[in-house]
Protein backbone atom coordinates (compact mmCIF):
# COMPACT_ATOMS: atom_id res chain seq x y z
CA UNK A 1 0.00 0.00 0.00
CA UNK A 2 1.53 3.43 -1.16
CA UNK A 3 0.38 6.58 -1.08
CA UNK A 4 0.16 9.56 -3.84
CA UNK A 5 3.83 10.64 -3.16
CA UNK A 6 4.85 6.74 -3.53
CA UNK A 7 5.54 6.28 0.13
CA UNK A 8 5.24 2.88 1.82
CA UNK A 9 2.09 2.80 3.87
CA UNK A 10 1.01 0.39 6.99
CA UNK A 11 -1.96 -0.29 8.75
CA UNK A 12 -2.18 -1.38 12.18
CA UNK A 13 -4.84 -2.21 14.90
CA UNK A 14 -5.42 -0.05 17.88
CA UNK A 15 -3.69 -1.57 20.47
CA UNK A 16 -5.99 0.05 23.10
CA UNK A 17 -9.66 1.75 23.58
CA UNK A 18 -10.79 4.16 22.16
CA UNK A 19 -11.37 6.04 25.92
CA UNK A 20 -7.54 5.31 26.35
CA UNK A 21 -6.15 8.49 25.35
CA UNK A 22 -3.22 8.10 26.49
CA UNK A 23 -2.23 4.79 25.76
CA UNK A 24 -3.18 6.19 22.01
CA UNK A 25 -0.71 8.46 22.64
CA UNK A 26 2.04 6.79 23.69
CA UNK A 27 1.87 4.12 20.63
CA UNK A 28 1.89 6.68 18.36
CA UNK A 29 4.95 8.43 19.67
CA UNK A 30 6.73 5.07 20.10
CA UNK A 31 6.24 3.62 16.86
CA UNK A 32 7.27 6.97 15.43
CA UNK A 33 10.48 6.00 17.14
CA UNK A 34 10.33 3.12 14.90
CA UNK A 35 10.14 4.71 11.75
CA UNK A 36 6.26 4.50 11.63
CA UNK A 37 5.15 8.34 11.21
CA UNK A 38 1.38 8.43 11.47
CA UNK A 39 -0.55 9.31 8.32
CA UNK A 40 -4.26 8.85 8.91
CA UNK A 41 -7.06 7.18 11.60
CA UNK A 42 -9.16 4.48 10.17
CA UNK A 43 -12.14 2.00 11.93
CA UNK A 44 -9.90 0.90 14.96
CA UNK A 45 -6.92 0.95 12.86
CA UNK A 46 -4.35 3.20 12.16
CA UNK A 47 -2.19 4.06 8.69
CA UNK A 48 1.34 5.04 9.25
CA UNK A 49 3.74 5.77 6.87
CA UNK A 50 7.08 4.04 6.43
CA UNK A 51 10.48 6.42 7.05
CA UNK A 52 13.32 7.29 9.21
CA UNK A 53 12.63 6.96 13.12
CA UNK A 54 11.74 10.14 14.62
CA UNK A 55 12.36 10.52 18.48
CA UNK A 56 11.16 12.73 20.98
CA UNK A 57 7.88 13.13 18.50
CA UNK A 58 4.78 14.20 20.86
CA UNK A 59 1.45 13.30 19.72
CA UNK A 60 -1.83 14.90 21.69
CA UNK A 61 -5.15 14.16 21.34
CA UNK A 62 -7.99 17.18 21.92
CA UNK A 63 -11.54 16.46 22.01
CA UNK A 64 -13.26 17.60 18.65
CA UNK A 65 -14.89 21.27 18.39
CA UNK A 66 -18.15 19.20 16.30
CA UNK A 67 -20.10 16.07 16.67
CA UNK A 68 -20.41 15.99 12.69
CA UNK A 69 -16.46 15.70 12.63
CA UNK A 70 -15.70 19.19 11.01
CA UNK A 71 -12.11 20.41 11.83
CA UNK A 72 -11.97 23.65 13.42
CA UNK A 73 -9.90 25.38 11.26
CA UNK A 74 -9.24 28.26 14.25
CA UNK A 75 -7.91 25.95 16.43
CA UNK A 76 -5.43 24.14 14.25
CA UNK A 77 -4.52 27.84 13.06
CA UNK A 78 -3.53 28.71 16.58
CA UNK A 79 -2.22 24.83 17.20
CA UNK A 80 0.24 25.52 14.37
CA UNK A 81 1.64 28.76 15.15
CA UNK A 82 2.44 27.22 18.76
CA UNK A 83 4.31 24.32 16.47
CA UNK A 84 1.34 21.92 16.36
CA UNK A 85 0.45 20.06 13.07
CA UNK A 86 -2.92 18.53 12.67
CA UNK A 87 -3.01 15.00 11.59
CA UNK A 88 -6.38 13.76 11.13
CA UNK A 89 -9.43 12.82 13.58
CA UNK A 90 -10.55 9.80 15.79
CA UNK A 91 -14.33 9.14 14.84
CA UNK A 92 -16.43 11.57 16.57
CA UNK A 93 -13.84 11.85 19.57
CA UNK A 94 -10.66 13.38 19.21
CA UNK A 95 -8.34 15.59 16.89
CA UNK A 96 -4.71 14.35 16.57
CA UNK A 97 -1.72 16.86 16.70
CA UNK A 98 1.73 16.04 16.06
CA UNK A 99 4.64 18.27 17.21
CA UNK A 100 8.18 17.80 16.79
CA UNK A 101 9.98 20.22 18.50
CA UNK A 102 10.53 19.69 22.37
CA UNK A 103 10.81 23.26 23.12
CA UNK A 104 7.74 23.70 22.25
CA UNK A 105 4.74 23.86 25.23
CA UNK A 106 2.39 20.86 25.98
CA UNK A 107 -0.97 21.34 25.09
CA UNK A 108 -2.94 20.99 28.22
CA UNK A 109 -6.60 20.32 27.98
CA UNK A 110 -8.36 20.40 31.60
CA UNK A 111 -10.70 17.56 32.12
CA UNK A 112 -13.56 19.55 32.47
CA UNK A 113 -13.12 19.78 28.68
CA UNK A 114 -11.90 15.88 28.36
CA UNK A 115 -14.83 14.93 29.96
CA UNK A 116 -16.82 15.95 26.93
CA UNK A 117 -15.84 13.16 24.78
CA UNK A 118 -16.85 10.46 27.11
CA UNK A 119 -20.27 12.38 27.53
CA UNK A 120 -20.40 11.76 23.74
CA UNK A 121 -18.86 8.21 23.81
CA UNK A 122 -21.75 7.43 26.75
CA UNK A 123 -24.65 8.79 24.37
CA UNK A 124 -23.39 6.86 21.61
CA UNK A 125 -23.45 3.62 23.87
CA UNK A 126 -26.34 4.52 26.24
CA UNK A 127 -29.20 3.01 23.86
CA UNK A 128 -27.62 -0.02 23.60
CA UNK A 129 -26.89 -0.20 26.87
CA UNK A 130 -30.44 0.60 28.50
CA UNK A 131 -31.30 -2.85 25.86
CA UNK A 132 -28.72 -4.83 27.29
CA UNK A 133 -28.85 -4.50 30.76
CA UNK A 134 -32.66 -6.12 30.67
CA UNK A 135 -31.52 -8.92 28.01
CA UNK A 136 -28.74 -9.65 29.82
CA UNK A 137 -30.37 -10.36 33.20
CA UNK A 138 -33.20 -12.08 31.16
CA UNK A 139 -30.86 -14.28 29.20
CA UNK A 140 -27.84 -14.85 31.31
CA UNK A 141 -28.01 -13.89 34.44
CA UNK A 142 -31.52 -15.93 35.00
CA UNK A 143 -30.95 -18.57 32.97
CA UNK A 144 -29.15 -20.87 35.49
CA UNK A 145 -32.42 -20.32 37.86
CA UNK A 146 -34.50 -21.17 34.64
CA UNK A 147 -32.61 -24.33 33.83
CA UNK A 148 -32.85 -25.42 37.66
CA UNK A 149 -36.53 -25.14 37.31
CA UNK A 150 -36.92 -26.62 34.12
CA UNK A 151 -33.83 -28.53 33.40
CA UNK A 152 -35.26 -31.53 31.95
CA UNK A 153 -37.25 -29.30 29.25
CA UNK A 154 -34.26 -27.97 28.54
CA UNK A 155 -32.63 -30.83 28.23
CA UNK A 156 -35.09 -32.70 25.90
CA UNK A 157 -35.16 -29.25 23.85
CA UNK A 158 -31.78 -29.73 23.29
CA UNK A 159 -31.06 -33.30 22.43
CA UNK A 160 -34.25 -32.99 20.09
CA UNK A 161 -32.84 -30.46 18.35
CA UNK A 162 -29.70 -32.43 17.85
CA UNK A 163 -31.20 -34.92 16.21
CA UNK A 164 -33.45 -33.31 13.70
CA UNK A 165 -31.01 -30.48 12.96
CA UNK A 166 -27.59 -31.13 14.45
CA UNK A 167 -25.65 -28.21 13.07
CA UNK A 168 -27.75 -25.45 13.42
CA UNK A 169 -28.30 -26.73 16.77
CA UNK A 170 -24.39 -26.60 17.57
CA UNK A 171 -24.13 -23.24 16.21
CA UNK A 172 -27.33 -22.00 18.28
CA UNK A 173 -25.14 -23.75 21.58
CA UNK A 174 -22.12 -22.04 20.68
CA UNK A 175 -23.42 -18.37 20.24
CA UNK A 176 -24.78 -18.65 23.67
CA UNK A 177 -21.65 -18.13 25.33
CA UNK A 178 -20.84 -16.08 22.75
CA UNK A 179 -23.43 -13.80 23.65
CA UNK A 180 -23.23 -13.57 26.93
CA UNK A 181 -19.21 -12.50 26.87
CA UNK A 182 -20.08 -9.81 24.45
CA UNK A 183 -22.85 -8.25 26.30
CA UNK A 184 -20.59 -8.56 29.95
CA UNK A 185 -17.70 -7.18 27.96
CA UNK A 186 -20.18 -4.13 26.42
CA UNK A 187 -21.79 -3.37 29.74
CA UNK A 188 -18.49 -3.06 31.48
CA UNK A 189 -16.66 -0.32 29.29
CA UNK A 190 -19.99 1.57 29.14
CA UNK A 191 -19.62 1.22 32.95
CA UNK A 192 -15.93 2.31 32.55
CA UNK A 193 -16.94 5.49 30.37
CA UNK A 194 -19.19 6.47 32.54
CA UNK A 195 -16.73 6.14 35.72
CA UNK A 196 -14.28 7.85 33.83
CA UNK A 197 -16.56 10.61 32.54
CA UNK A 198 -17.33 10.95 36.32
CA UNK A 199 -13.65 11.11 37.33
CA UNK A 200 -12.69 14.19 34.61
CA UNK A 201 -16.51 16.06 35.14
CA UNK A 202 -14.62 16.68 39.05
CA UNK A 203 -11.30 18.12 37.68
CA UNK A 204 -9.63 15.26 38.42
CA UNK A 205 -6.71 13.89 36.13
CA UNK A 206 -7.15 10.05 34.03
CA UNK A 207 -4.17 7.81 35.45
CA UNK A 208 -1.28 8.53 32.83
CA UNK A 209 -0.07 5.13 33.38
CA UNK A 210 -3.46 3.22 33.08
CA UNK A 211 -3.92 1.34 30.00
CA UNK A 212 -7.15 -0.51 28.48
CA UNK A 213 -5.83 -3.10 26.71
CA UNK A 214 -7.51 -3.80 23.51
CA UNK A 215 -7.26 -7.42 22.06
CA UNK A 216 -7.65 -7.95 18.32
CA UNK A 217 -8.07 -11.79 18.33
CA UNK A 218 -10.89 -10.94 21.19
CA UNK A 219 -11.90 -8.36 18.61
CA UNK A 220 -12.16 -10.85 16.09
CA UNK A 221 -13.82 -13.55 17.70
CA UNK A 222 -16.50 -10.87 18.97
CA UNK A 223 -17.22 -10.52 14.91
CA UNK A 224 -15.84 -13.06 13.20
CA UNK A 225 -17.64 -15.95 15.07
CA UNK A 226 -21.40 -14.84 14.64
CA UNK A 227 -21.02 -13.24 11.08
CA UNK A 228 -19.06 -16.91 10.62
CA UNK A 229 -21.86 -18.83 12.13
CA UNK A 230 -24.98 -16.57 10.21
CA UNK A 231 -22.68 -17.62 7.10
CA UNK A 232 -23.12 -21.17 7.88
CA UNK A 233 -26.29 -21.29 8.40
CA UNK A 234 -27.55 -19.72 5.43
CA UNK A 235 -25.69 -22.73 3.67
CA UNK A 236 -26.78 -25.26 5.85
CA UNK A 237 -30.22 -23.84 5.41
CA UNK A 238 -30.13 -24.11 1.47
CA UNK A 239 -27.75 -26.75 0.76
CA UNK A 240 -29.11 -28.78 4.13
CA UNK A 241 -30.77 -31.27 1.04
CA UNK A 242 -27.70 -32.27 -0.97
CA UNK A 243 -24.82 -34.91 -0.03
CA UNK A 244 -23.16 -35.17 2.86
CA UNK A 245 -26.20 -33.91 4.73
CA UNK A 246 -29.07 -35.77 3.12
CA UNK A 247 -28.94 -38.35 0.55
CA UNK A 248 -32.09 -38.49 -1.50
CA UNK A 249 -33.66 -41.00 -4.27
CA UNK A 250 -37.41 -41.99 -5.88
CA UNK A 251 -38.39 -45.01 -4.49
CA UNK A 252 -39.08 -47.56 -7.36
CA UNK A 253 -41.11 -51.47 -6.36
CA UNK A 254 -37.17 -52.63 -6.73
CA UNK A 255 -35.76 -50.33 -4.73
CA UNK A 256 -33.95 -52.31 -1.82
CA UNK A 257 -34.39 -50.41 1.13
CA UNK A 258 -32.27 -50.91 4.73
CA UNK A 259 -33.95 -53.54 7.09
CA UNK A 260 -35.96 -53.29 9.13
CA UNK A 261 -37.59 -50.48 6.55
CA UNK A 262 -40.74 -51.07 4.56
CA UNK A 263 -42.90 -49.04 1.88
CA UNK A 264 -45.96 -49.39 0.23
CA UNK A 265 -44.48 -51.83 -2.60
CA UNK A 266 -43.51 -53.64 0.13
CA UNK A 267 -47.44 -53.80 1.26
CA UNK A 268 -48.04 -54.54 -2.58
CA UNK A 269 -50.65 -51.74 -3.28
CA UNK A 270 -48.51 -51.08 -6.68
CA UNK A 271 -51.28 -53.17 -8.68
CA UNK A 272 -54.12 -51.16 -7.61
CA UNK A 273 -52.81 -47.76 -7.40
CA UNK A 274 -52.05 -45.15 -10.27
CA UNK A 275 -48.59 -43.08 -10.30
CA UNK A 276 -47.32 -42.33 -7.19
CA UNK A 277 -48.03 -38.55 -6.04
CA UNK A 278 -44.83 -38.36 -3.66
CA UNK A 279 -42.36 -41.18 -3.55
CA UNK A 280 -39.34 -39.95 -1.39
CA UNK A 281 -36.61 -41.82 0.39
CA UNK A 282 -34.49 -40.10 2.45
CA UNK A 283 -31.15 -40.37 4.38
CA UNK A 284 -30.14 -38.07 6.77
CA UNK A 285 -26.34 -38.92 8.50
CA UNK A 286 -24.97 -36.65 11.28
CA UNK A 287 -22.82 -36.77 14.50
CA UNK A 288 -25.69 -37.50 16.42
CA UNK A 289 -28.03 -39.82 14.62
CA UNK A 290 -28.95 -41.41 11.13
CA UNK A 291 -32.29 -40.36 10.07
CA UNK A 292 -34.31 -42.73 7.22
CA UNK A 293 -37.35 -41.14 6.03
CA UNK A 294 -39.87 -42.20 3.67
CA UNK A 295 -42.90 -40.04 2.15
CA UNK A 296 -45.26 -41.99 -0.34
CA UNK A 297 -49.08 -41.68 -1.36
CA UNK A 298 -50.75 -43.11 -4.29
CA UNK A 299 -54.37 -42.28 -5.10
CA UNK A 300 -57.33 -45.34 -6.37
CA UNK A 301 -57.42 -46.43 -9.96
CA UNK A 302 -61.11 -45.39 -10.98
CA UNK A 303 -61.36 -42.08 -10.33
CA UNK A 304 -59.66 -38.64 -10.61
CA UNK A 305 -57.94 -36.30 -8.23
CA UNK A 306 -60.90 -33.89 -6.91
CA UNK A 307 -63.48 -36.87 -6.80
CA UNK A 308 -64.33 -36.75 -3.49
CA UNK A 309 -65.13 -40.59 -3.50
CA UNK A 310 -61.22 -41.05 -4.24
CA UNK A 311 -59.62 -43.07 -1.87
CA UNK A 312 -55.63 -42.82 -1.30
CA UNK A 313 -52.94 -44.65 0.69
CA UNK A 314 -50.23 -42.82 2.16
CA UNK A 315 -47.17 -43.50 4.33
CA UNK A 316 -44.84 -41.73 6.03
CA UNK A 317 -41.89 -43.33 8.12
CA UNK A 318 -39.31 -41.86 10.01
CA UNK A 319 -36.66 -43.79 11.46
CA UNK A 320 -34.31 -42.57 13.94
CA UNK A 321 -31.02 -44.30 14.48
CA UNK A 322 -29.17 -42.06 17.11
CA UNK A 323 -26.07 -41.93 19.36
CA UNK A 324 -27.42 -42.70 22.78
CA UNK A 325 -31.02 -43.77 24.41
CA UNK A 326 -30.51 -40.16 25.36
CA UNK A 327 -31.33 -39.27 22.30
CA UNK A 328 -34.19 -41.23 21.47
CA UNK A 329 -35.70 -40.36 24.74
CA UNK A 330 -35.98 -36.55 24.10
CA UNK A 331 -37.57 -37.63 20.20
CA UNK A 332 -40.02 -39.57 22.43
CA UNK A 333 -41.03 -37.47 25.03
CA UNK A 334 -40.77 -34.52 22.65
CA UNK A 335 -43.89 -36.20 20.33
CA UNK A 336 -45.75 -36.96 23.50
CA UNK A 337 -45.97 -32.80 24.62
CA UNK A 338 -47.36 -32.29 21.47
CA UNK A 339 -50.02 -35.13 20.88
CA UNK A 340 -54.06 -35.01 21.40
CA UNK A 341 -54.66 -37.79 23.81
CA UNK A 342 -57.71 -38.82 23.01
CA UNK A 343 -58.02 -42.43 21.27
CA UNK A 344 -54.60 -42.81 21.65
CA UNK A 345 -53.27 -46.06 22.85
CA UNK A 346 -50.16 -47.30 25.10
CA UNK A 347 -48.95 -50.85 23.78
CA UNK A 348 -46.47 -53.18 24.93
CA UNK A 349 -44.13 -55.08 22.78
CA UNK A 350 -41.21 -57.46 23.43
CA UNK A 351 -38.10 -55.47 23.32
CA UNK A 352 -39.93 -51.97 23.18
CA UNK A 353 -39.62 -49.61 25.56
CA UNK A 354 -42.00 -47.50 25.50
CA UNK A 355 -44.90 -47.27 22.62
CA UNK A 356 -48.40 -45.85 21.28
CA UNK A 357 -50.66 -45.93 18.63
CA UNK A 358 -53.81 -44.45 17.38
CA UNK A 359 -55.83 -46.21 15.07
CA UNK A 360 -59.02 -45.95 13.38
CA UNK A 361 -61.77 -46.86 9.78
CA UNK A 362 -62.82 -43.82 7.70
CA UNK A 363 -64.91 -44.05 4.36
CA UNK A 364 -66.24 -46.68 2.34
CA UNK A 365 -65.09 -49.14 1.54
CA UNK A 366 -63.34 -48.97 5.07
CA UNK A 367 -59.60 -47.26 4.90
CA UNK A 368 -57.66 -48.38 7.11
CA UNK A 369 -55.60 -45.10 9.66
CA UNK A 370 -52.74 -45.77 12.06
CA UNK A 371 -50.45 -43.39 13.40
CA UNK A 372 -47.86 -45.07 15.53
CA UNK A 373 -44.43 -44.11 17.70
CA UNK A 374 -42.22 -45.69 19.83
CA UNK A 375 -38.85 -46.08 21.43
CA UNK A 376 -36.13 -48.56 21.62
CA UNK A 377 -33.03 -48.53 23.16
CA UNK A 378 -31.72 -45.41 21.06
CA UNK A 379 -34.14 -45.59 18.29
CA UNK A 380 -36.86 -43.68 17.47
CA UNK A 381 -39.75 -44.77 14.92
CA UNK A 382 -42.46 -42.48 14.03
CA UNK A 383 -44.84 -43.41 11.05
CA UNK A 384 -47.87 -42.69 9.67
CA UNK A 385 -50.20 -45.33 7.33
CA UNK A 386 -53.30 -44.79 5.56
CA UNK A 387 -55.04 -47.30 3.14
CA UNK A 388 -57.17 -50.63 3.05
CA UNK A 389 -54.03 -53.05 3.70
CA UNK A 390 -53.21 -54.06 7.31
CA UNK A 391 -50.27 -52.25 8.70
CA UNK A 392 -49.47 -54.32 11.62
CA UNK A 393 -47.54 -57.31 10.15
CA UNK A 394 -45.06 -54.99 8.49
CA UNK A 395 -45.00 -52.30 11.67
CA UNK A 396 -44.23 -55.96 13.63
CA UNK A 397 -41.24 -56.58 11.60
CA UNK A 398 -39.79 -53.74 11.44
CA UNK A 399 -40.17 -53.11 15.62
CA UNK A 400 -38.70 -56.63 15.57
CA UNK A 401 -36.01 -55.60 13.42
CA UNK A 402 -35.36 -52.41 15.52
CA UNK A 403 -35.36 -54.70 18.34
CA UNK A 404 -32.81 -56.76 17.29
CA UNK A 405 -30.96 -54.26 16.13
CA UNK A 406 -30.54 -52.81 19.31
CA UNK A 407 -29.70 -56.01 20.99
CA UNK A 408 -26.58 -56.41 18.31
CA UNK A 409 -24.97 -53.32 19.02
Amino acid sequence: MYNANGDKLVRKFLPVQLYDIHGMELWFEELSAQGLILDSFGIRSAVFRVGEPEFGVRYRLEPMTYWDRSLDYEKNEAYAQEGWEYVDFISRYYYIYRCRDRSVPDLHTDPVTQSLVFDRMFKRRLPVFLLAVPFYVRDHLCAPVNIAQNGSQFLLNTLYSLVLNPWLAIISLLLIPWGIAVTAAYLWRTWKIWQLRCQLKRGIPLDEGRRYPRSLVRSALSWCFPAACFLLTFLLVFFHSVPPFTYHQMLKPETSLPAPLFSLYDMELKEGYESPLNNDYERSPSPFSVNYSITQGYGWKGGWRGNLDVQEAMLELNLYDTLSPAFAKAMFERYNTRCDWNNWQSLNYPGVDEMYANASLNGQPPSKSLILHARVGSQYIYTCFTGVKDPWPHIMRLLDGMVQAESNS
